[in-house]
């Protein structure tokens, strides 16, 4: 099974340690009617394969490329699919807005749609009158998974949409992680109330520096000197490639000296290549670990800042500390590589709270409408008879004597019943009528469109 989206978990990486950089801890806030592209330049939708890359229909900040069938009109932040065929691929939407809409026409096939907010937006509309086919291989946990991110996102499918979403076992077909919204979030239009699956409290987190000390190489500028200390630490990727990290010796009059990313005055960072980075020449000093902590209270001493390190199964406790360097972060003795935590432990939250929502099933298919077929009247009543449709939970019926169907009364009936007789009305009276069907899926209706109207007038 293909990973949710590792382009975006590497996107989102990057842009938290540029964020994170400039404060020691860096709330993320959602924003209310953030609507259109967030013009962070990190806005974008793509069509993303593991096996082929990236294709970027939109960049906020850079070249995109046209797609068949695919546009995009930013003025109004549409996204228009129109037979477009890549049963495999996902759409990757990132920080377009509370009013980003995809609007169908034709027949068109994906493998998944997921969309991130990063605390600013991540709503997804799906509209128009053509039809689409998601995650039909099961490749994708979810045929769309929004992913607010702090933010208040919603997932809507309009009325008219022609949808039919697969999901992997154990998993639905529709899912929303982490959006502000309690309520409404996912809306299927003419559904009955989809409810949240849970809420979750925002957990507090900490980047600390450790205070153990690293062999880092000593570096000096290649021209002038601005009479601070630098050193270089030196990384292997996992592809075997060397990176070149440059930081500042800073001192702290307690904990003494630190590594830090070296910047300019305006926070800039500086280019390890404007360096001489010897090659021998080593210095041991603090701060060439950083850790992000989840923060924790101890009750046994109520008034420290506590985070913990989870890997694999062990647990690894740190005491964090203010400094003039920023947070940094001793291990509690005793506390390193436990099994389990003491009880006088417990989660720091931020006060915030999260909702999640799973709907749809494994398979969600949208109720195929039906017709009216025959209309018959008799004294005070009229029979109305319509196409059986299957893979459906039952019908309804609404009639009224006005063509726009204000004052309509409506009946439920069941899915083998294709014919009805309405009794107790007005003698000599035009009546209008119409039907439509719906399914029963995880508790809530979702319904058709009506068929067209059709009149009858009472004997």
């Amino acid at each position: 099974m293909k990973q949710q989206s590792f382009r975006k978990k590497l996107t989102t990486a990057l842009i938290t340690m540029s964020l994170l950089a400039a404060a020691t801890l860096t709330p993320m806030t959602a924003l209310a009617a953030n609507n259109n592209p967030s013009g962070s330049g990190h806005e974008y939708v793509m069509l993303w394969q593991e096996s082929s890359g990236s294709t970027a229909i939109y960049r906020g900040d850079g070249e995109a490329y046209k797609v068949s069938g695919v546009t995009y009109n930013k003025k109004t932040n549409t996204l228009t699919l129109n037979n477009v065929k890549a049963p495999d691929k996902m759409l990757e939407i990132n920080e377009m807005g509370e009013n980003f809409t995809i609007v169908l026409k034709g027949t068109n096939t994906l493998g998944t749609i997921q969309a991130f907010g990063y605390g600013y937006g991540g709503s997804v509309r799906l509209s128009g009158t053509g039809s689409l086919t998601l995650n039909k291989n099961k490749a994708y946990r979810s045929a769309i998974l929004v992913q607010a991110e702090s933010g208040p996102a919603k997932l809507t499918i309009d009325k008219g949409v022609k949808l039919t979403a697969y999901a992997a076992k154990g998993y639905d077909a529709f899912a929303i992680t982490k959006t502000t919204c309690g309520t409404n979030a996912l809306n299927i239009t003419g559904t009955t109330s989809i409810k949240n699956t849970g809420k979750v409290a925002e957990r507090t987190t900490y980047r600390a520096m450790s205070t153990q000390k690293l062999p880092l190489y000593v570096a000096t500028p290649r021209s002038g000197n601005d009479g601070n200390k630098y050193c270089v630490q030196k990384i292997t990727t996992a592809a075997g490639a060397e990176q070149i990290i440059l930081k500042k010796i800073v001192t702290d009059p307690t904990y003494g000296d630190f590594a830090v990313d070296a910047t300019d005055k305006f926070g800039n960072a500086l280019s390890p290549f404007d360096f001489e980075t010897s090659d021998t020449e080593q210095i041991w000093v603090a701060g060439g670990s950083t850790m992000y902590l989840d923060g924790y209270t101890n009750k046994s001493d109520p008034k420290g800042m506590y985070g913990v390190l989870k890997s694999g199964s062990s647990y690894y406790v740190y005491k964090v500390k203010e400094s003039t360097v920023g947070l940094i972060c001793e291990p509690v003795k005793d506390q390193q590589g436990v099994k389990s935590l003491p009880s006088n432990y417990k989660p720091l939250t931020s006060g915030k709270t999260y909702y999640n929502y799973s709907y749809g099933g494994t398979t969600y298919t949208t109720p195929a409408a039906t017709a009216i077929s025959k209309l018959t009247a008799s004294k005070k009543a009229f029979t109305v008879s319509w196409k059986k449709v299957s893979s459906i939970s039952g019908y309804q019926v609404s009639y009224s004597t006005s063509s726009s169907f204000k004052t309509a009364k409506t009946i439920t009936v069941s899915k083998d019943t294709t014919a009805k007789k309405l009794t107790s009305l007005s003698a000599n009276k035009k009546y209008y009528v119409r039907v439509r069907t719906y399914k029963t899926i995880d508790g809530a209706k979702v319904y058709s469109n009506w068929s067209s109207a059709k009149a009858v007038t009472t004997k």
